[in-house]
């Protein structure tokens, strides 16, 4: 009984050793297990904030090309003002009247010779740059707004023409009568005139013409 007791004794630190060990081992694989959730803790607050970066990246991003096409819509428009101004109009607007997406398109068939495809008047760039399509909106304006000063103040001086012609039948068909003194040299006058009208008449019906197929 004596020895058992003795064997139980002795046992009994041994398993408490045991027993100490087990216990420290756990508590350093619950340390290790803590310091994996930690990690994987920060590891997610570090993808959110990457993620976060790249949302105001992409906004910035946004910011920025929105910002550069104002800037390249300012300038444009700041360039069509300008040749407005030499072209005697006061305002861009007036321009659009004569021009558009449609006007661009016909432009672009005759410089190339080629049929362009239906999605350039979609919004499709058919163009290289938009440097290229904004230098030819221009040259189209120009010739546009060219034309178009050309035709009415060629308009306006065949009213007047016109209306000095009819002033001018009249005091032919006056001064043929027997109590004119020199009835030769209106009729020569009126039909100078009659042949200035008709030459503008052809001017103006050509470039109302090339107003409507595109420059030549």
């Amino acid at each position: 009984m004596e020895a058992r007791f003795r064997r139980g004794q002795k046992k009994s630190p041994e398993e408490a050793n045991q027993m100490l060990q087990m216990q420290a081992w756990q508590e350093e694989v619950e340390r290790a297990r803590q310091g994996q959730r930690d990690a994987e803790s920060k590891l997610s607050s570090l993808e959110a904030e990457v993620q976060k970066m790249r949302v105001e990246m992409a906004a910035m991003k946004r910011d920025a090309e929105h910002y550069s096409r104002q800037v390249f819509q300012r300038r444009k428009m700041l360039r069509i003002d300008g040749l407005c101004k030499k072209m005697g109009y006061k305002d861009a607007k007036l321009l659009m009247l004569y021009g558009g997406r449609s006007s661009i398109n016909r432009y672009l068939q005759w410089k190339s010779g080629k049929v362009w495809s239906k999605s350039f008047s979609a919004g499709d760039d058919s163009c290289n740059s938009c440097s290229e399509l904004e230098d030819l909106y221009l040259i189209l304006m120009q010739h546009a707004t060219t034309w178009v000063i050309q035709v009415k103040k060629l308009q306006q001086q065949l009213q007047e023409e016109t209306d000095l012609h009819l002033a001018l039948a009249s005091a032919v068909e006056h001064c043929g009568s027997p109590s004119s003194s020199s009835p030769g040299k209106l009729p020569d006058k009126a039909q100078e005139l009659l042949d200035s009208i008709a030459v503008l008449e052809i001017t103006v019906a050509k470039l109302q013409q090339a107003l409507h197929q595109g420059p030549c």
